[in-house]
């Protein structure tokens, strides 16, 4: 993105913002759809449907598969960000700090500011109706606190609500950490989207108000679609990608023991070290190492690579927290990571999957996507391992197709690349029920 079209949409973000927090004080609307209608810009009404989705990170990639794949739907995306806007204006900030996704719908907190808000929605809801013609709204969660309001007024007034929900993807490896994290959820939607059957077993078994298991349907996930529908390519230019990953965040969660905790966070500081290594001694390949967006994750990335190699210039490293992960993978030969969905997409995409190893200190939960399908996988505990997976990544490439089918119709529900399609056939019910 160039500095002309950083500034262009810094302004549009300032304007659109100004109008809403204008709309508010004025007690008008019909501004705040105005500006919703500017965010989304301009639409294409030439399919039958319309969907308004309340982006999200990891959601919002989603639905860019959704509108790619699906026939006869539409998908606008409207972030979050801009409801907080309305949301936080209606709450007190002293109220606000006290009502969380788990207390919403069991506390009173912030009661006359919710009611203000459901108000304020009940007015710009059919405006922008009227405006972006939405037959349906999707979110990607139905715990945030913003999106709660919007829910029932989608029940008052017969406006399909969905949830594709992101979370919970990994409910297989601790069903227990989960147990207690919905115990005062309220689900307001028609509908409600998942990823595998595990996480509909899951969120069944807990008894959450208001979801019942008419409402569940599995669909798999939009964004692998990508992959199952490539054509093949044999890239000629060497590349690996390392999805990195911040350790304290990982292991706080899977390991008990504070000593293996140190252990564990030594060792991820290795295999990053090793990753820059082998960008020095083969400068032939790129080496990308993409981290989430959060300025920290890079900076860790970085101070490893200032701490053991300072004085290196390494052209054909690239440590980023940009970028479309899809892009790196396909255009990678090998990918690099640690218990993350990246090497699930790599796997379809057909490339060389490395997982970095911790299973001798990992010994409570199950940190692994394959710890059933080891056969799938390369395990790296060193830099040997990881130079030779790297190096000869033909030799180490999954064949086993009907393995690896058996593996993603037990993470995704189905193999076929038609997940998008199931949302859509699901949306479109709702819309004609």
């Amino acid at each position: 993105m160039n500095i002309l079209t950083k500034i262009k949409k810094k302004l549009k973000l300032i304007v659109t913002e100004s109008l809403i927090k204008a709309s508010l004080t004025l007690n008008l609307p019909l501004l705040s759809a105005i500006a919703f209608k500017q965010i989304i810009g301009k639409i294409n009404f030439e399919k039958e449907y319309t969907v308004l989705c309340l982006g999200r990170s990891i959601f919002t990639d989603d639905v860019k598969a959704l509108a790619e794949f699906s026939e006869n739907t539409n998908y606008l995306v409207l972030n979050l960000h801009y409801w907080y806007i309305i949301y936080d204006y209606c709450i007190p900030e002293l109220e606000r700090a006290k009502i969380s996704e788990d207390n919403y719908h069991s506390h009173s907190y912030g009661d006359e500011g919710k009611k203000k808000y459901y108000i304020f929605l009940s007015k710009l809801l059919p405006l922008l109706k009227k405006k972006i013609k939405f037959d349906a709204i999707l979110a990607g969660n139905f715990g945030y606190v913003p999106q709660q309001e919007i829910a029932r007024l989608c029940q008052d007034k017969n406006i399909p609500y969905i949830v594709l929900h992101k979370e919970a993807f990994r409910a297989f490896s601790d069903p227990d950490h989960h147990k207690g994290l919905y115990d005062n959820f309220h689900f307001a939607g028609h509908k409600m989207l998942l990823y595998n059957n595990q996480i509909k077993d899951l969120l069944l078994s807990l008894n959450i108000s208001g979801l019942t298991k008419e409402k569940c349907q599995v669909v798999g996930i939009p964004r692998l679609d990508y992959y199952f529908n490539l054509p093949p390519k044999d890239n000629k230019t060497k590349q690996v990608t390392f999805f990195s990953y911040y350790p304290q965040d990982k292991f706080e969660y899977l390991i008990n023991d504070k000593q293996k905790q140190v252990q564990a966070i030594e060792r991820s500081e290795m295999y990053h070290r090793d990753i820059i290594q082998f960008a020095i001694n083969y400068s032939d390949t790129k080496v990308i190492i993409k981290t989430k967006v959060s300025g920290y994750y890079v900076n860790y990335v970085k101070s490893i690579l200032n701490k053991y190699f300072p004085n290196h210039n390494i052209p054909n490293l690239t440590i980023t927290n940009a970028g479309n992960t899809s892009d790196y993978i396909i255009n990678s030969n090998a990918v690099v990571g640690f218990f993350t969905t990246t090497l699930v997409e790599a796997l379809i995409a057909g490339k060389t999957i490395i997982s970095l190893y911790f299973n001798d200190l990992v010994t409570d939960k199950c940190w692994n996507y394959f710890s059933n399908y080891p056969d799938l996988v390369n395990y790296a505990s060193n830099y040997d391992q990881l130079k030779e997976f790297i190096t000869n990544y033909k030799k180490y490439v999954c064949q086993d197709e009907k393995r690896k089918k058996e593996f993603l119709e037990w993470l995704i529900a189905s193999a076929d690349g038609n997940a998008s399609k199931r949302v859509e056939k699901q949306i479109i019910e709702l819309i004609n029920k």
